[in-house]
């Protein structure tokens, strides 16, 4: 919802293609990637409808991995999550690029299978153009990091579009066990 009471959204139909490979031996927790992309977005509500032209983007993309899940895990229960990833984006004669730095951090809680995780991202766009909406840092509900957006939980999706984003998040993962027992008598 627009501030003057109208209705706004964007659809984007994409369509991506993503080469990734982990370094072997010593680096395999490291995986490079290079990706390409085709994207156009479809703009709707109260004021009528607008069809963007199409958009290519050039990504690269480098991960750190080395979380650790148990047997029987909902989530990882300690390790690193690294991601730095950068886009280009082309249409027509306008240029404009955008890039995310992700940190997550996971340690290991009492009571058993309990973690802690602290996850960061940093967003980057200095140049948007809005003939390329994807172009901005939209901030908000759970993110869409395929367009380099970042997550924040408590807010719609894409609330806050900006040019630079920092967010710090936390959370505590406990496992919920059954707080009774049944038992069954001859």
């Amino acid at each position: 919802v627009l501030p003057n009471g109208k209705l706004l959204y964007d659809e984007e139909r994409k369509l991506t293609a993503t080469l990734q490979r982990p370094f072997p031996g010593a680096f395999s927790n490291f995986t490079p990637g290079v990706l390409a992309e085709w994207a156009r977005t479809y703009r709707d509500g109260d004021f009528g409808r607008r069809v963007f032209a199409p958009d290519y983007r050039l990504g690269l993309e480098l991960n750190y991995r080395n979380r650790q899940r148990y047997a029987y895990s909902v989530a990882p229960e300690r390790g690193s999550l690294g991601q730095i990833e950068g886009r280009r984006f082309f249409s027509g004669s306008l240029r404009a690029w955008k890039g995310l730095l992700n940190w997550e951090q996971i340690f290991a809680m009492p009571p058993d299978h309990s973690s802690l995780s602290f996850n960061a991202y940093v967003a980057v766009a200095p140049h948007p153009i809005d003939e390329i909406p994807e172009s901005v840092v939209r901030v908000g509900g759970h993110g869409t990091l395929s367009d380099l957006d970042p997550p924040l939980r408590g807010y719609p999706l894409g609330n806050f579009d900006t040019h630079r984003a920092g967010i710090l998040q936390t959370e505590y993962r406990f496992p919920h066990r059954e707080s009774h027992q049944t038992r069954y008598q001859d």
